[in-house]
């Protein structure tokens, strides 16, 4: 029996456990969940309960992990821990996902794991102004030398994950799918539902190549054929459709509940019926975020 995958998170004393709450919650279902924190012992968070972790960092294993989640808050503990950043980087060299979520990813930038990457953090003029928090700016600005921020909620380069805080949600989305714990569209309804909204399922759209047959082209069929049309519109069923340009072949773009039902809709088309085209049926995948080709919740995923 093959081991179950884990999920390694990160704690230590006055770390904003919030911040990876819902990637622990969304990590559970496909994932054994450890906390580890700098002593082993149990950590007081600064804004949930205290947690009992399960290891040290110097002892934690990163056999079967595919994800290491680390939080933001009072830095102060981890400021310099050497076994953290070996621990971080032990796990990516091993092709885990490591995510880092405000301050967090000042930890994976100590570890050297932002050499190089596109992060976003709040680390900046603009979230952390140096009248108020000089002490962290000082201590973080060198560690992230090297990184170009990206002023969005959510970063993927490679195998980093980094996030402002307020993105907990598409973090852990991000973060689930990257580690292979969710499909796009689990980790999408998850996030819906975190946010308290209702899921409605992405529609599927199916794409219908209409290409030239024996049978000639009549006006009554261009007629039958626009008056189909004009039906499945008022269904609610057409997307859009048209002829190519200077080409006797055209494409209707539809809505189905599946390829079978799409196959039912090409094959009534007066065209086909009339033996004046035939239809190829396809699935079409539009780039939206249920599908993760423009992204979880936050935009494009980075290659």
């Amino acid at each position: 029996m093959s081991q179950r995958a884990q999920l390694l998170a990160i704690v230590f004393p006055g770390c904003a456990y919030l911040e990876i709450a819902h990637a622990v919650a969304m990590g559970r279902s496909r994932a054994e969940v450890r906390f580890v924190s700098p002593d082993g012992g149990s950590v007081a968070t600064s804004d949930g309960p205290r947690i009992a972790a399960e290891g040290s960092f110097r002892e934690a294993s990163i056999e079967g992990v595919v994800a290491v989640i680390v939080p933001g808050g009072e830095l102060d503990a981890v400021a310099d821990d050497d076994a953290l950043s070996s621990l971080l980087r032990r796990a990516e060299d091993a092709g885990a996902v490591v995510g880092g979520i405000c301050n967090g990813a000042i930890v994976l930038a100590r570890a050297g794991l932002l050499r190089g990457r596109r992060v976003t953090h709040t680390v900046t003029e603009r979230h952390a102004p140096v009248a108020s928090w000089g002490p962290l700016r000082a201590y973080a600005d060198p560690l992230l030398e090297g990184s170009t921020y990206v002023d969005r909620p959510v970063v993927v380069d490679g195998p980093i994950v980094t996030a402002k805080p307020w993105a907990s949600i598409a973090f852990a989305a991000e973060l689930s799918v990257r580690a292979g714990l969710e499909t796009p569209t689990d980790a999408a309804r998850a996030a819906t539902r975190a946010r308290g909204e209702r899921w409605v399922e992405p529609l599927a759209y199916f794409a219908i190549a209409l290409r030239r047959a024996d049978a000639p082209m009549t006006r009554a069929l261009v007629e039958a054929h626009v008056a189909y049309l004009r039906e499945l519109d008022r269904a609610g069923a057409l997307v859009i459709a048209g002829p190519f340009a200077g080409e006797p072949e055209g494409l209707v773009v539809v809505r189905a509940d599946d390829l079978a039902a799409a196959e039912v809709i090409a094959a009534r088309d007066p065209f086909v019926v009339g033996g004046a085209r035939l239809a190829t049926v396809r699935r079409w995948e539009i780039s939206c975020e249920g599908n993760a080709h423009m992204g979880i919740a936050t935009g494009p995923l980075a290659p």
